[in-house]
């Protein structure tokens, strides 16, 4: 966009780059920034500066610096949460604003500088300020415990999912043992009928070739013929 508006250029890491205006925060706005926060170490730890110690690194050591896991996880978090889309416009943006809002305040203090100490605009504008403080402080935990709820949600719907589908599964697996058992014992149930029905076969083909010494004598004793013998 800044290329389309006729902004100075260069060459930069991937192609061309526009040049832009940086409000960076001096001392005095750290200064002014600890006063506020109430903090000095975390917001000089936290608040993002440019390099003030050492150079800008060269194009040739970008490839290496955002190949490394460290920044890649940086990058990571930065788009998790924030639209990659003039990103690096919006980061230094926001910096300048915060800058200019910082002037803005000491332009404020100043007025009440001149206040009264006891007048009731001095003692609205205080006032005004710590509601402002305290509703920054709720809107971060409102937020917090919003997230926190919706995270144990998540949680509690995904074990609730996992149970469910493992009742399926138990459900479903016992189904299927319980026909296969009945099946099991369908089968068992038509061998031992065939077993039975073999064994009466088998028993009555027994009593079908027993010997019959009455019925021998009758044949042999027909036509007048006179058999004699010891019998067991």
């Amino acid at each position: 966009m800044a290329y389309r508006n006729g902004a100075y250029v260069r060459d930069g890491y991937g192609g061309v780059e526009a040049l832009m205006l940086f409000d960076g925060l001096s001392e005095p706005d750290m200064q002014d920034l600890c006063t506020l926060v109430g903090d000095p170490a975390e917001v000089r730890e936290m608040v993002l500066r440019p390099y003030r110690d050492q150079p800008t690194p060269i194009l040739d050591s970008l490839e290496t610096t955002l190949g490394s896991l460290l920044v890649r996880r940086e990058f990571a978090s930065l788009v998790t949460h924030f639209s990659p889309f003039q990103l690096a416009q919006r980061t230094f943006y926001t910096v300048s604003l915060l800058h200019r809002v910082l002037a803005r305040d000491r332009q404020r203090e100043h007025v009440l500088q001149g206040m009264d100490e006891n007048s009731i605009a001095r003692r609205l504008l205080r006032l005004q300020g710590e509601h402002d403080r305290l509703m920054e402080d709720f809107v971060f935990l409102y937020g917090y415990h919003q997230q926190e709820t919706q995270s144990i949600r998540d949680e509690a719907s995904h074990a609730q999912g996992l149970l469910e589908a493992d009742f399926a599964r138990l459900a479903r697996e016992n189904l299927e043992a319980t026909a296969a058992l009945r099946q099991r014992n369908d089968d068992l149930e038509s061998q031992l009928r065939y077993a039975q029905s073999q064994i009466s076969t088998l028993e009555q083909r027994v009593r079908d070739k027993r010997f019959d010494a009455d019925g021998l004598l009758a044949f042999l004793n027909a036509g007048s013929n006179e058999v004699r013998g010891n019998w067991p």
